[in-house]
Parts: C-alpha cells; sequence; structure tokens
C-alpha cells in the first residue's frame, strides 16, 4: 500500500520552491483520531512543496508548518500578504 501511494506521490513533489504556493489544511480520521494534514502547493504545476500532519488545526501548527518550510527553504519562505497576525510567524517582520 504504501508503495502504491509513494508511486503515485513522487511524481507530484516539487524540487524547488516556487515564486508563489498556496497553503491548506483538510482534516483526516484515522480510527477514532482526528488529524490535521498540511499541505503547500504550487499553484500552477499542483505539485507538493512541502507537507505536515498534526493533531490540532491552531495557529500554533501553522506557524509550526511555516517555520519547518523556513528550515527546509532556507529563507526563502516569506508573507506577502503582510497581515500583522502573521508578523511572529516571519523573523524578518518582528
Amino acid at each position: 500500500m504504501v508503495a502504491q501511494i509513494w508511486g503515485v506521490l513522487k511524481n507530484s513533489i516539487a524540487d524547488k520552491m516556487p515564486h508563489c504556493v498556496v497553503i491548506d489544511e483538510t482534516s483526516l480520521q484515522i480510527g477514532d483520531m482526528n488529524f490535521w494534514f498540511w499541505f503547500v502547493i504550487e499553484p500552477e504545476t499542483r505539485k507538493i512543496v512541502f507537507f505536515m500532519i498534526s493533531r490540532s488545526r491552531t495557529n500554533m501548527a501553522c506557524k509550526k508548518l511555516i517555520c519547518a518550510m523556513q528550515d527546509r527553504w532556507k529563507g526563502m519562505v516569506s508573507d506577502t500578504e503582510k497581515i500583522e497576525h502573521f508578523d511572529n510567524y516571519f523573523p524578518s517582520r518582528r
């Protein structure tokens, strides 16, 4: 099963950070547990740039995703919306 999923996913993963991405999340229920699958995609090719699974859908989970993306893509992640709420998520805006 994992090999089948990987076979589908391996061609859907981006190999570089695009200029613009879309972040979204969806809920997953596995048995009696709920999880959130966070994914970052490149809107034109729809390739996965980054993903994360968390137990909650909170601001802290979103911050963890953004910080992990910044670690992975070494400073190539920034917020163009300039929404004040996200100031603490981006070190350059503190």
